[in-house]
C-alpha cells in the first residue's frame, strides 16, 4: 500500500507541475515575444495579450503549485521525496515548452523574421 500511494503521490505532483510549470513558461515566453515585437503584432491588426492577463496565470499557477508542496509536506512528510520528484520531473520537461519563434511569428501573423 505504501508503494501505491508513493505512485500515486508522485503522479499527481507530476501532473500538477506539467500543467502549472507549462502554463507558467508558456506565459513568460509569450511575454517577451510580445514585448519585443508589439508594434509590428499592432500593426499587423493582431492582439497583444494584456500583462495582467500574463500576471494573473503565472501567480495562479505559483499558488496552486506551492499550495501542492504544502500540503504534501504537512500531511504526508513520509512521501515528499515522490512528490518532489515528480515535481523535478514536470519541471524538467516543461523547460522546453512553449512555441519556438518561428512558429510565435506564424501566430501572430508576422511575415518576416528579423
Amino acid at each position: 500500500m505504501k508503494y501505491i500511494l508513493m505512485f500515486v503521490i508522485g503522479l499527481l505532483s507530476f501532473v500538477i507541475g506539467v500543467f502549472g510549470f507549462y502554463q507558467i513558461i508558456g506565459s513568460i515566453r509569450i511575454a517577451i515575444f510580445q514585448r519585443k515585437k508589439r508594434d509590428t503584432i499592432e500593426e499587423l491588426g493582431g492582439r497583444v495579450r494584456p500583462i495582467s492577463l500574463i500576471l494573473f496565470t503565472v501567480l495562479l499557477w505559483i499558488i496552486i503549485i506551492a499550495f501542492a508542496i504544502f500540503a504534501v509536506h504537512m500531511w504526508l512528510p513520509n512521501y515528499k521525496v515522490s512528490a518532489y520528484i515528480g515535481f523535478g520531473i514536470a519541471f524538467l520537461l516543461s523547460l522546453r515548452a512553449g512555441k519556438s519563434k518561428q512558429d510565435l511569428m506564424e501566430a501572430f501573423n508576422i511575415k518576416e523574421c528579423p
